[in-house]
């Protein structure tokens, strides 16, 4: 970029615009001007292309392709935009007749902002501390009175021990083998009598003889 002190403004060539340039760059230059100046006074992209006759996608593209210093101009002109309104609001406020004091301030903080902006210091932060430390030994209690009442639980009881069978062949290889036990069969059930015919193998010795009858013959 020039850098004489007798430049008030740059060039197009400070900015990358060619010295022999062809029609569609001076159009190109032409319409990017019309747009920034636009811009400086509304501070909207889209105002100032549809006051223009181009697109919000126009502006897009010399922003990425930055043909011509495209972005840095841009800046430039928001900067612009950004006095013009600093300008305003001083007039209103020397002008006013209201009560202007906090528009002051606010003048003053955007101003001078290492002086009168906010700034929140934490002071005496011991007590802080020390609180959080009494809350955790407090938790650190309460845990572990609540693991001191879950007791073992007994484990399961021993089998009693079992009688010695004496000597025998599990304990001693050369005796003979016990027997096995037998399981003692259930009694047998008398068979049944089988029934004997009214008059059959009956003794008559002891019974009187049979009473004659009289029958009349006619």
């Amino acid at each position: 970029m020039n850098t004489h002190d007798d430049e008030l403004e740059p060039t197009p060539q400070d900015w990358g615009f060619p010295e022999n340039a062809r029609t569609d760059q001076w159009a190109c230059w032409y319409r990017q001007e019309r747009f920034l100046e636009a811009f400086a006074k509304c501070g909207q992209i889209g105002k100032a292309a549809k006051a223009v006759g181009i697109t919000r996608r126009c502006v897009q593209l010399w922003q990425s392709s930055d043909v011509f210093s495209f972005r840095k101009r841009l800046e430039d002109a928001h900067m612009d935009y950004a006095e013009s309104l600093e300008a305003d609001f001083d007039n209103w406020v020397n002008e006013s007749k209201h009560n202007t004091q906090i528009a002051r301030i606010f003048r003053l903080k955007a101003v001078w902002p290492e002086k009168y902006r906010e700034e929140v210091k934490v002071l005496n932060t011991d007590a802080s501390l020390r609180m959080l430390e009494m809350l955790r030994e407090l938790g650190k209690k309460e845990l572990e009175a609540i693991e001191g009442e879950y007791r073992e639980l007994p484990g399961p009881a021993a089998e009693p021990p079992r009688p010695d069978p004496g000597p025998g062949p599990d304990t001693d290889p050369g005796l003979p083998p016990t027997p096995p036990e037998r399981t003692p069969e259930p009694p047998r059930r008398p068979p049944s009598q089988p029934q004997t015919p009214r008059g059959w193998g009956v003794d008559r010795g002891n019974e009187p003889p049979p009473r004659k009858v009289k029958v009349n013959r006619r």
